[in-house]
């Protein structure tokens, strides 16, 4: 879709490069290639882990560690047809395995309130 942008607003895009890493033609494979966008994406999911286990352990008379989080096969960020992974989080999917995870410390509204929080 971008390419097909570019070609018919050439005078609005050229051949600009990533704003991002400023090293490669931004197109649709480098836009999640990118090594910048990859670095803010592992910093993103860093922040949603902590983000997670602070609310359990704050909201809740249970405890969690980031290990017993990252025991979900959801924060891979590589591409997956089968499975719900970091990358679909971000676009709004919740993984069953969170969710059951979450349902396991927290109450339905508690569940609600982290992921409204987390979409923040």
């Amino acid at each position: 879709m971008l390419e097909h942008t570019k070609i018919y607003f050439y005078y609005l895009y050229g051949d600009n490069n990533c704003f991002l890493c400023g090293d490669s033609l931004e197109d649709l494979s480098h836009i999640w290639l990118c090594p910048e966008v990859i670095r803010l994406t592992q910093a993103y999911l860093q922040s949603t882990i902590v983000t997670i286990q602070e609310f359990i352990n704050n909201s809740s008379s249970h405890s969690i560690t980031q290990h017993e989080i990252l025991s979900l096969p959801i924060w891979d960020l590589s591409s997956s047809d089968i499975q719900v992974i970091f990358i679909d989080i971000l676009r709004g999917f919740i993984s069953h395995s969170l969710s059951k995870l979450l349902e396991q410390f927290l109450s339905s509204s508690q569940v609600e309130a982290l992921l409204k929080d987390l979409s923040n």
